[in-house]
Formats: C-alpha cells, sequence, structure tokens
C-alpha cells in the first residue's frame, strides 16, 4: 500500500482505476503544505505514520523500561503503567502521566523526552533511544490505546461466516478456513486419496497403522458416510486412550523415575498413567478431568479413581540426595505444580512471576503466591490401587486358598489329646496374669510443637508439618504396681500417608528411642528413669531392628518398611518391675532422631505385670476372650487361632500344622501390596504462604491468601476460604476466557502440527495471535457449550471437515502464499512421534502386544547405556514374552537415562511440562531405523510374516508379487505405483539370488539357525524388502 492510500484509509484494491489519478494528484500537492505547517506549529519534524500497536510495540518498551518501578508491586509517584485506567489518571503531583491524545501535556513524555538528568526517565540508566521516545509520543498523539489483550477477553460464540464460494465445505471448520483463503488469495486443497486418509485418521486417532484388512474394506466401500463411520470406530477403540494420553503425559510431565542425580525409580507411576488412558477412552468431560487432577482428594467421600487422578501433581521431579534440604525441595515441588496448572490449563507463562511481577502480562509477583497457595499444604501419601481386574483374579485366588484351607482348620480345630487339654486348662489360669493395661494419656507433648491428640480408645493421633525429628512424652497414671514390660502398638489410620503408621509419604517411621521414667503421684519430683534391657517387634525392616532402639543411638532404630499400612507391636522389658502403693505417673519418651520426617503418625502405649520377657503379642482382649471361652463353645477359627497364636504343636498336629504354615505361605496377596498410586492430599495443618523475595524460599516476605490473577475472572469460593475444589471449578468456569481456548488450541495443534494459536503454551501479550481468532472462539464454545467439555466430539468437528481431509501435497503458489501453512490451504506432512515410530515397526511386523495398560516395561536397548546412571539406578533387566514388543507408550522413562530411541525421535524429556514436542530432521534418526535392535528384529518378523500369510510355500511368481505389494500393505498403508512396485520386485530377485550364494550371510541376516538354505535365503530377501520399507520417510511421517 502507498503512501497515498493510508492517507486516505483506503487501499489499492478499493480505489476505481478512474479515481486514482485524480486522487494522487492531489496529494501530490497536499502533503508538502501540512508538513510544513505541523513544523510552523509544532518545531518539530512530524511525518505521516501508521498507528502504533500497543501490543507490539508500546507493551514491551514499557516492559523493558518503566514496569520495575512503575509496575504491579511498585508504583513510584503513584504512578502503574500496567493499565490505561492507572495510567491516565491523575497523579498525586496533580500531573498526568499520559494524556491521550496531547503528547506534550503528558509527564511521561516529557520526562522520557528531559534532557535534565536529573528530570529524566529512567533514572540511572541509559536514555531511552531517538526513536523508542518518538514511539510513545505518536501513541499518546494517537490517543494512547490500550486495548484488552486478545486472550483474556471473553469467548464469543462467533457466527459462521459467508461461503467463500468454494466448493465441499463440510462443516463450519471450513467457512472460516476457506474465508481466510479467500481474502489471500488461495483456494483449498483436493481432498487426499483415500488409502492417504484412512493412514492418516488411523494414526492420528490410535497411533496405529491400519491393517491390511482394513485398507481393503476403506477402499472399497461406496456408502457415503464411510470415513464418518471409521472415525467413529476408532474414536471408539481402546488404543484411542493410548494415543492420546501420551499427548496429556506430555503435558503432566511423566516419568517412571524421580529425576536428579539418583534418579530413583517410580514404581507406581504407571498407575496415575492408566487411569489417564482409561479416562480418555470414556470421553470424561474435560471439566470433570480437570476437577479430579487438581482436587480428587477433595471430593466428598472420594473414590479410589478420583484420588489416583491427583497423581497428575506427583509427576514433579524429588531430590533425594544425601545433604538436600527438603523444605527447598518441597518448594521447589510447589512451585513446579503451580507453573505447570498455569500453562496446561491457562497457557500463561505464571512461571515469570516467581521471582518478579510479570514483565510481560498483568500478573503480579503476590499474585502468583496466591496461586501456588492452593499447592502449597500438600502431603504425598501412596494408596493401595489395584485394578479391578486384579481384583477379580484375587478373589478367584483367594476363594480358592479359603476352599483349601477349610478342611485343615476343621482338622486341627477338632484333634484332642491329654497335653492339649492340659495346656488349655494351664492357659486359662495363667492368662489373667499376662494382661495388658492400656495407658490413658493425661499429657502429651511434642519437642517441635506438633499436634498431639488423644482419641477415646487412647490411641495417639499426631499432626503437624513434620519437618523436624521429634521426641513424643506421654504422661500417664497407673495403679499397677510390678510393672515389668511397656507395650507399643504403632497403629494404621487412612488419615495417615499410605495410611501410616508413620507421618511421611511412604507411611514408615525411625523410633531410635523410647524411655521410661516413674514417679509416686503425689511426688512427681521423686522422677527416676527405668533402663529398657530387651525388645521384641512383630516385625522390624531389614537393617532397622527392633533391637537398635536399646541403644539409642541417633543414627539407627526400629522401622517396618515394606510392611507399612497396617498395625504392628514392640514390647520393651524393664531392668526391674516398678511401681508406688498410692499410685504411679509414668513417663514414656519416643525419640525419632534418624530423619526429620520419620516421625510416628499414631500409637497407643500399654504396660503388664506378666513375668519378663512377655511374649510378643502378649493377649489381647479377643484372645482373653478365647482363651475363657469353654473349648466346646470356640469356633474352629478361634480355636486354630489360639493355637497359633502360642505356637502350640506335638508330633501329631505336627502334619496339619505343616500344611496350613505352606498353604499361608503360598496365600494370594492383597493386589494392594504390589500396586499403589501416588496421591496427593492435604496435610493435616495448613501452611501459612507468603510471597517468596526473589524466589528465595529462605526470605519470606508478605503473607498472601489463596486466589487467582486479577485481570482474569473473580474466583468466589463455596465456603469461607478457597480450596482447589473452588480453583478447579474456577478454571473451567463458563466466564474463564482461557481454558477452552487453549484446550480447543491444543488440539486442533495435533491434527495440524501448528495451533491456531502458535505458541501453544504462551497465551500471554508475548505470544503470537490467533491466526484464526473467530474459528478459535468458534471451537472454544462448541467445546465447552455444545459438546460440554467432550474432547471426542470436537476431535469429530476436526475430523470431518474439508479442511482436515486435503491433501498434504504442495505447490509453489502455497509455498510462496503461506510457507508455514497457517492458513491451511493444504493437510501438514508430519513425522510421527518417537513411540509412534516404534509402534509402526511393531504393527507392521506383527510383533506388537496390543494389551492395553499396566506397568512400563524394558525393552532391548544398548548395554552400556546402564553405565550412565547413577550407581544402580538404571538397572534394566530386558523385559520378556510379550512386554518386550509393547507399544512405546509403555517404556520405562528414566530421567537422566532416557530410552535412547525415543529420544532420538524427540520424546519429551519429562522434566518440565511440554505442550509440544519439537519434530527435528537428523542422520541419527536414520541410523536409528537402520540399525536398532528393534527395528532390525522388527524387520526380520516382517519377511518371515510375508512368508507365512501370503500362499505359504508357494514361491511362483504370482505369489511373489502379492507378497510385494502385502509388504506395501503393511508398511505403508497403500498400493504401490508400477515402478516402486518393479524396485522392490528386483530387489527381492536380486537379495534371494544373492544369499542362495551365500548361506551364512541369510543366516546372519535373518538371525536364525538351521533352516533349509532356500527358505533362508527367501526370508532373508524379504527381510531386505521390509527394511527398505520401513526405512523410507514415508514410513514414518503421516501424510
Amino acid at each position: 500500500m502507498n503512501a497515498n492510500n493510508r492517507l486516505t484509509g483506503q487501499t489499492a484494491n478499493e480505489l476505481v482505476s478512474s479515481c486514482q489519478e485524480h486522487m494522487n494528484a492531489i496529494m501530490r500537492k497536499a502533503i508538502p503544505t501540512t508538513i510544513f505547517a505541523l513544523l510552523l506549529v509544532s518545531g518539530r519534524p512530524v511525518w505521516p505514520a501508521e498507528r502504533v500497536d500497543y501490543d507490539q510495540d508500546v507493551r514491551p518498551l514499557l516492559a523493558r523500561h518503566c514496569t520495575r518501578c512503575h509496575g504491579r508491586s511498585r508504583a513510584e509517584g503513584g504512578l502503574r503503567l500496567t493499565d490505561r485506567s492507572a495510567a491516565i489518571r491523575r497523579l498525586p503531583s496533580g500531573t498526568h502521566a499520559i494524556k491521550p491524545g496531547n503528547a506534550d501535556g503528558s509527564a511521561l513524555w516529557q520526562r522520557i523526552s528531559a534532557t535534565d538528568e536529573t528530570e529524566r526517565m529512567p533514572p540511572e540508566t541509559p536514555p531511552l533511544e531517538a526513536k523508542e521516545i518518538e514511539l510513545l509520543r505518536r501513541w499518546i498523539q494517537q490517543g494512547a490505546e490500550w486495548p484488552e489483550h486478545w486472550a483474556f477477553q471473553p469467548i464469543r460464540n462467533e457466527s459462521l461466516p459467508e461461503s467463500p464460494g468454494f466448493q465441499g465445505a463440510r462443516n463450519g471448520v471450513d467457512h472460516f478456513i476457506w474465508a481466510r483463503l479467500k481474502t489471500s488469495g488461495l483456494h483449498p486443497s483436493t481432498e487426499a486419496s483415500r488409502s492417504v486418509l484412512l493412514r492418516r485418521i488411523t494414526l492420528d486417532i490410535t497411533g496405529l497403522p491400519p491393517t491390511a484388512d482394513e485398507m481393503q474394506r476403506f477402499l472399497d466401500a461406496w456408502n457415503p458416510d464411510f470415513y464418518e463411520r471409521t472415525a467413529d470406530r476408532l474414536i471408539a477403540s481402546p488404543h484411542y486412550g493410548e494415543r492420546w494420553g501420551r499427548h496429556w503425559l506430555d503435558i503432566a510431565r511423566y516419568a517412571d523415575s524421580e529425576g536428579y542425580e539418583s534418579d530413583r525409580p517410580r514404581p507406581f507411576a504407571w498407575r496415575w498413567r492408566q487411569w489417564v488412558i482409561d479416562t480418555l477412552n470414556a470421553d470424561m468431560p474435560f471439566d470433570r478431568f480437570t476437577l479430579h487432577q487438581i482436587a480428587g482428594d477433595l471430593l466428598p467421600d472420594a473414590t479410589l479413581d478420583q484420588r489416583i487422578a491427583t497423581g497428575f501433581h506427583r509427576n514433579t521431579l524429588v531430590n533425594r540426595e544425601g545433604g538436600t534440604n527438603k523444605e527447598e525441595d518441597r518448594v521447589k515441588r510447589t512451585v513446579d505444580r503451580t507453573n505447570t496448572v498455569g500453562k496446561v490449563w491457562l497457557g500463561m507463562t505464571l512461571g515469570c512471576c516467581q521471582c518478579h511481577d510479570h514483565k510481560y502480562d498483568p500478573i503480579s509477583q503476590a499474585e502468583y503466591y496466591s496461586f501456588y497457595g492452593f499447592f502449597n499444604s500438600l502431603d504425598e501419601p501412596n494408596l493401595p490401587a489395584p485394578l479391578p481386574e486384579q481384583m477379580m483374579n484375587y478373589r478367584q485366588r483367594f476363594e480358592d486358598y479359603r476352599q483349601q484351607r477349610k478342611p485343615l482348620i476343621s482338622a486341627i480345630a477338632r484333634y484332642r489329646s491329654p497335653q492339649l487339654i492340659q495346656w488349655d486348662e494351664r492357659l486359662r489360669h495363667a492368662a489373667g496374669a499376662v494382661q495388658w493395661e492400656t495407658l490413658n494419656p493425661v499429657s502429651t507433648r511434642s519437642r517441635v510443637g506438633m499436634e498431639l491428640t488423644v482419641s477415646t480408645d487412647h490411641s495417639v493421633f499426631v499432626q503437624g508439618s513434620n519437618d523436624k525429628a521429634d521426641i513424643y512424652t506421654i504422661e500417664s497414671n497407673t495403679v499397677r504396681e510390678g510393672i515389668t514390660s511397656v507395650r507399643l502398638q504403632v497403629l494404621a489410620d487412612s488419615r495417615l500417608p499410605v495410611q501410616g503408621p508413620g507421618l511421611p509419604s511412604n507411611g514408615n517411621f525411625v523410633l531410635t528411642g523410647l524411655r521410661v521414667f516413674v514417679a509416686p503421684i503425689n511426688n512427681p519430683a521423686q522422677r527416676e528413669e527405668i533402663r529398657v534391657v530387651d525388645a521384641r517387634a512383630d516385625f522390624s525392616q531389614a537393617g532397622r531392628n527392633i533391637q537398635s532402639v536399646l541403644g539409642n543411638s541417633r543414627n539407627d532404630g526400629w522401622a517396618v518398611h515394606p510392611q507399612t499400612g497396617r498395625d504392628h507391636v514392640a514390647i520393651f522389658d524393664l531392668a526391674r518391675s516398678v511401681g508406688f502403693p498410692g499410685g504411679t505417673r509414668i513417663t514414656i519418651q519416643m525419640e525419632h532422631f534418624c530423619h526429620e520426617d520419620h516421625n510416628l503418625g499414631k500409637f497407643r502405649l500399654g504396660i503388664t505385670s506378666a513375668p519378663a520377657p512377655v511374649t510378643i503379642g502378649p493377649p489381647d482382649t479377643a484372645i482373653l476372650e478365647i482363651i475363657e471361652k469353654d473349648r466346646a463353645r470356640r469356633t474352629e477359627e478361634e480355636q486354630f487361632r489360639l493355637l497359633s497364636y502360642y505356637k502350640y504343636t506335638e508330633p501329631a498336629l505336627e502334619p496339619l500344622l505343616k500344611q496350613i504354615a505352606a498353604l499361608t505361605a503360598a496365600k494370594p496377596k492383597l493386589p494392594g501390596e504390589q500396586t499403589m498410586a501416588q496421591v496427593i492430599q492435604e496435610a493435616n495443618s495448613r501452611r501459612a504462604t507468603r510471597v517468596l523475595v526473589r524466589g528465595d524460599f529462605l526470605n519470606p516476605g508478605a503473607p498472601v491468601s489463596l486466589g487467582v490473577p486479577a485481570t482474569l475472572q473473580k474466583l468466589v469460593p463455596r465456603g469461607t476460604r478457597a480450596d482447589r475444589i473452588d480453583l478447579a471449578q474456577w478454571l473451567v468456569a463458563k466466564d474463564n476466557p482461557l481454558t477452552a481456548r487453549v484446550l480447543a488450541n491444543r488440539l486442533w495443534q495435533q491434527f495440524f502440527g501448528r495451533g491456531l494459536v502458535a505458541t501453544e503454551d504462551d497465551f500471554g501479550t508475548q505470544g503470537s495471535s490467533p491466526s484464526h481468532p473467530a474459528l478459535l472462539d468458534w471451537l472454544a464454545t462448541r467445546l465447552r457449550d455444545d459438546h460440554h467439555w467432550s474432547i471426542k466430539q470436537l476431535q469429530k468437528s476436526i475430523l470431518f471437515s474439508a479442511t482436515y481431509r486435503q491433501s498434504s501435497r504442495t505447490s509453489p503458489q502455497l509455498l510462496n502464499g503461506d510457507p508455514e501453512n497457517s492458513l491451511l490451504a493444504r493437510q501438514s506432512r508430519l513425522r510421527v512421534e518417537a513411540e509412534i515410530v516404534r509402534d509402526l515397526v511393531l504393527a507392521s511386523s506383527n510383533l506388537l502386544d496390543r494389551r492395553i495398560g499396566g506397568p512400563s516395561v524394558r525393552p532391548p536397548q544398548p548395554a552400556d547405556l546402564v553405565k550412565l546412571g547413577f550407581q544402580t539406578s538404571l538397572s534394566w533387566e530386558v523385559s520378556t514374552g510379550g512386554d518386550r514388543y509393547r507399544r512405546g507408550l509403555y517404556t520405562f522413562f528414566q530421567r537422566t537415562v532416557p530410552y535412547p530411541a525415543l529420544i532420538m525421535f524427540d520424546a519429551a524429556d519429562s522434566n518440565t511440562s511440554c505442550t509440544r514436542r519439537e519434530r527435528s530432521n537428523t542422520a541419527l534418526q536414520a541410523l536409528t531405523t537402520w540399525n536398532d535392535p528393534v527395528f532390525v528384529e522388527a524387520a526380520i518378523a516382517c519377511g518371515r510374516r510375508l512368508l507365512d500369510e501370503i500362499a505359504p510355500g508357494d514361491f511362483s511368481r504370482a505369489a511373489q508379487q502379492r507378497r510385494i505389494h502385502h509388504a506395501a500393505h503393511l508398511c505403508l498403508s497403500r498400493v504401490l505405483t508400477e515402478q516402486e512396485f518393479a524396485v522392490l520386485l528386483e530387489l527381492a530377485d536380486s537379495q534371494y539370488a544373492r544369499y542362495q550364494q551365500d548361506k551364512d550371510a541369510a543366516l546372519k541376516t535373518i538371525n536364525t539357525m538351521n533352516i533349509p538354505n532356500d527358505e533362508a535365503a527367501r526370508w532373508a530377501a524379504y527381510t531386505a524388502v521390509a527394511r527398505t520399507l520401513m526405512n523410507l520417510d514415508e514410513f514414518i511421517t503421516r501424510e
């Protein structure tokens, strides 16, 4: 557009030729006169100029030079340059920083252009460049337009544009895309061929290639809606959840290890991955998908699945290296959760506010920590989370066990002998001497201020921050005399991580010491310590034996891992019996010095006067009740329990007891003991959230309340204080302008390789503007309102469009007019993701194990990689059987030493949220597909498949030709051209001839021994054909 047309507000296309010369003549005369007049008035040259764009020109300039002192957290002179209303209001000095339309009267322009250094802004820094000063002057003079950023404006329910006149539009998507193409002088491409369409939609929806039968049915179908039916079938496939679950795993920074140098494995990380796959397959609406992951643990009567969903927040890195400051690492995890939620749901760079106000977007550091507060009081337990099929299998096996056990129990219970009757009588007479008295605490104290609460059953429950080694002091009164032993029951509780009995995330504890003090009730000053001389427990962790408590070592103690989540008992014998006639004040101190957080969460204390040593597990109330019952009134289970409790035996009983012992040893274990889920839950006490000055966890500043950025819609809590449920509901509220746009854009990106907003992780002012803003809002409205947050329904809107179904072929016109394909006059040609590369070779060769879900697997990889892991962190025992051939999604992902074939093809590194993978093109990728053991094995299997599936034993020319076509169907999902067919047939013939002459080479190629020479030669020849096809660019590309 020339200068003349800019001044008249017209474009060259809008001027009729009969008027253009006339207007040019007028303007040639007018321009010099206008400029001369402006020079006389202002004394400065003012040239005709286009309007200044605030977002592109002014906002970055203010951020660089002004908002450090005139931003949200700091307003020198009362001036905030964060929004228009604040910038143009009268200052305390009586002046206006900005007077729209009057630059000379604006203090901002006066100060930045001042020649006096004491007056010039910004102070103590170099002055603005002349072009920057003139830019701000022009902006103010033009009215200081300060529009609200497009992404913060409400989502509009856009109407479809008028038909652009192209033929073949299928739905609203095409109307928006084609209207833009028309204004750009471009035309949409023709529809892709049927074979390309089938492979495209199958890869996009399931990540797997179509089978040869599926391809043939698709090519032969004549009904007009066969494409739509195919899409419906694929979206209903269980492999859909695997394909689209992988995208969400990238976003959630999923990995199977903890990161940092030690990079310990996370054996249960896969359980959350399973939830993602199942949930996406079920098409859970995204608002519920959000609620369950953000706050599933807070929902009333939260189900197991709802709690598993919170594993989204457990994908952070965890630093367990020696010398790590645990509070620093906790803060890092909380920061990561805050930044990830902002990036995933809002498309905002919240992380920029961790140390200061956002330089570009209207978010202050205080607002950042208000958002951070939602995640600042989290515990990280693991809880039993068996899969339904595991529970079904367990119930069946347990019923078999019960049926085998029942006759043995009956036989043992019916057993009679004089010896047993005498033992029973002695037991009944002695039972009273071994009774326990449960202590009822009258005083409880924590050295570090934890809250100890005594329950009605006299147990003590501990709550608090659990970040310091603690000593519990429990005081109780008793009238018992002759006290010989103390009993400590450590108790499981659903309120504790993994049900406890300890407070750490793994439910364990380490008791380093137990000290006993006694005094007469009426003379507490007479207190003395009674030494503990022996100890026994029902279970001790390897290397953490109960006996270590006796030494009072701060580096050793009693622990119970891996038998957490259940009750345990320990008995401590005193050096002498104690007790005062008028009553005794007994004080027990329990020390936890070994780790800062390995404190007990729930326990109960008791005492006895039975002669030491008292056997472990002396009679509790239930056992006493059995003893006191007449033998004839006892049930079979009660009699067996009594005998087992005291380990009673005699020769005639020995065979039965051995059988029951062997059966018990093989008793099916609850699946929850092997399958856990990493979840979050609110801590028992809420942490106060403060701004961390410059992001330093050691420098807390002003306190903040929970909240969200003020530039977005207001969060209204359900109760007196906001929680994560309120946050989740706010994220998907109808008046939230970001979440629906961000999700719609991300779904679009997966189908076209590029979002309507190219900066899919930054919808802020520094991000890209939408290429099709009306289409973005139309899609967001359909997703949120029409489809009620159904991801699958919005995907169908895209898949069914003519825009999606276009050919990806390019032309000089398209490359010149739209080199990045942002206008979408064609489909994008995309290399598939790293995991899909693996899936393609396994599927083509029929090696792929298509089971859905389950733990991560370890396929073959170079042995030397194990040496790169820290100490033994990378123990890579290669999976066998079907696990060796699972989809790439299930490959164990070690953060420090990731599986090389995945990284080679740009898999996400999982250290931070990845909303879009890069697509590189390197020589190493070609070497991987040619030499990687998985690819070589797959090519060999594909060669065998060609021989077995097409006319087995028939080596006629016709059969050979059919095998070549079948190879193309398996690997490329299309029919070969005549030239391609001739090349591959010649390759097969030449390789067959070669291997007939060299059997050793043939056997080496197919990695097999002792088969006939001719068979080996044919197998090796077709392996060469398969390797050729699998190493084509087309093989790993979605057209």
